[in-house]
């Protein structure tokens, strides 16, 4: 017969925690809204992201928690894949979970449809996973890629 030590049923009095976001600063490019995708400047400060143009901009690096003026302090989920809230200028529908999301050419927005305009960047935010066709704020599991350059 094997004799194994009793196992200790003693909970820690101090659990670590991990954080899922992290805190960033608001640039002076301006405000930031809830949920809205935003990039790094050259000043490691948060801006607004875009596909409008390459650039700094579509490099899209997280999602904020909550709105801020210039100088803000924020909350941003930066990990890959988590799910997270994102802005949209329409409502994803249900049948469109668990396609691909992109950044919009509306700063700071998510859209179902990639830029097709020369010029424009095509870079995948996530995964939708909320859509219903009435929310403007659904879930997403944020995978960020870059795809292409329309040329």
């Amino acid at each position: 017969m094997l004799n194994y030590p009793a196992l200790s049923t003693t909970v820690p009095s101090a659990v670590p925690t991990v954080s899922l976001t992290s805190t960033r600063t608001v640039g002076g490019a301006g405000p930031v809204a809830l949920f809205d995708l935003v990039t790094i400047d050259a000043a490691g400060e948060l801006e607004l992201a875009t596909a409008i143009q390459p650039s700094s901009q579509y490099e899209v690096t997280g999602v904020v928690q909550a709105s801020g003026a210039i100088g803000a302090s924020l909350e941003v989920v930066e990990i890959q894949g988590l799910t997270t809230a994102m802005n949209f200028a329409s409502a994803p529908l249900a049948s469109e979970n668990g396609m691909p999301v992109f950044l919009s050419t509306t700063s700071g927005q998510a859209t179902m449809t990639p830029p097709s305009t020369s010029g424009r960047i095509v870079f995948r935010v996530g995964i939708l996973a909320g859509g219903d066709g009435v929310s403007l704020s659904p879930s997403v599991i944020w995978r960020p890629r870059f795809v292409s350059w329309v040329p």
